[in-house]
């Protein structure tokens, strides 16, 4: 009986005295300051613009990918592929990180990435369109991962979570822009997306301004469980006439939930874990977001195709599956007969509602995860919540 509380008191202890040395170090630190910080941050930025910008522009031409290379059953790979290896090589990176330069690391993750961009660019076929987008994603693994990494060994604790909110925004900002550089023809698909850009950026910049002068990074990952289950939720209810402004404040809830959780792990691993350690710690948090979405796309493809298939069969039996699948999404109404679309289009829409049960389901579980989080500060105080 009595040893056991004795070992706690201990591991306690342990844990303070190694808090101490942490931010003791960390009082010892020369970091950059000025115009060196502000290029060091600027070049971090356009890295992870340039990784979110080349993910954005596929995302929304996508619509008129399938429909030049009649390719809607590949629609999952053009994101899986390049999240596959991306989430591949995190661990990867994450050990040259703390083994070599970071600086010629970083350089060499952007380089693999713009060959992969490259060869994105020149495919003839969707097959070439996905090996270009896998060779992509193998660069993009290291660019993610040194971003975090590199702004770590930047900036201090204290001041972290501004500077990864605004990197972590360039994500959003690349959202808007990757319609507008991915053609005309891809315009209307990202405009349609932009509530939930927006709110992911705004919330994202806001989480990582209040987590920098409250010091807690807790809250905000249990307020994006709840805010992402419920617009997840509210979003599975869309139909086909339902007015524009219920579906903008679907985004909304849903764009602030990711937001607020988006930056919230790395802080909690460049929180408790030792410097040398950061490295890893930011590339495995990288490799289960990454690895999630590549996961998941091909998840939320499945039940779409499964439910689409059975609901043209039972509902629409005169029409083709085949036919709608092999069409891309923009060109349902060229190849179906005029007084069997809104039926289709029902059933499409049923399908593509059904996606979002997954989203759902994710949101709700990651809030056990979120709750079970322990409060510390990054101000190095602890705070414990009995009860």
């Amino acid at each position: 009986m009595s040893s056991e509380p004795k070992s706690s008191r201990y591991s306690q202890t342990e844990k303070q005295e190694v808090s101490s040395s942490e931010r003791k170090l960390e009082e010892q630190m020369e970091y950059p300051t000025g115009l060196k910080l502000g290029l060091i941050t600027l070049a971090l930025c356009l890295s992870v613009f340039l990784v979110s910008l080349d993910n954005t522009i596929i995302a929304t031409a996508i619509p008129k990918i399938t429909d030049q290379f009649d390719s809607l059953d590949d629609v999952g790979w053009y994101g899986s592929s390049y999240l596959l290896t991306t989430a591949a090589f995190q661990l990867f990176y994450g050990r040259l990180y703390s083994l070599l330069s970071m600086k010629w690391v970083f350089m060499g993750a952007i380089s693999i990435f713009e060959l992969g961009s490259l060869i994105c660019g020149v495919a003839p076929n969707s097959k070439a369109l996905i090996v270009g987008r896998a060779v992509a994603g193998l660069g993009s693994a290291g660019i993610l991962s040194g971003a975090f990494v590199i702004i770590a060994h930047a900036v201090p604790m204290g001041k972290r979570p501004m500077y990864t909110g605004i990197i972590g925004a360039m994500y959003g900002i690349a959202s808007v822009a990757g319609p507008l550089l991915g053609g005309v023809s891809a315009v209307q698909s990202g405009i349609d997306n932009l509530p939930l850009i927006l709110s992911l950026v705004i919330s994202m910049i806001i989480a990582g301004a209040v987590t920098s002068a409250v010091g807690y990074y807790t809250p905000f990952m249990i307020l994006s469980s709840i805010l992402m289950s419920v617009g997840a939720g509210l979003l599975s209810t869309l139909t086909v006439t339902i007015g524009h402004a219920d579906w903008i404040v679907f985004q909304i809830v849903f764009g602030m939930g990711v937001g607020c959780g988006a930056q919230q792990s790395i802080m909690a691993v460049q929180t408790v874990l030792s410097r040398e350690d950061v490295a890893s710690g930011t590339a495995l948090i990288n490799l289960m977001q990454t690895l999630g979405g590549a996961l998941f796309v091909s998840v939320g493809e499945n039940v779409f195709t499964n439910k689409l298939v059975s609901g043209l069969v039972s509902q629409v039996p005169s029409v083709d599956p085949a036919i709608v699948l092999s069409a891309g999404a923009t060109s349902l109404q060229s190849v179906i007969n005029p007084e069997l679309l809104p039926a289709v289009l029902l059933v499409y829409n049923q399908a593509l509602m059904s996606a979002f049960y997954v989203s759902i389901a994710m949101g709700a579980l990651s809030l056990v995860g979120s709750g079970a989080m322990e409060w510390r500060s990054i101000k190095g105080k602890n705070v414990e919540i009995v009860g």
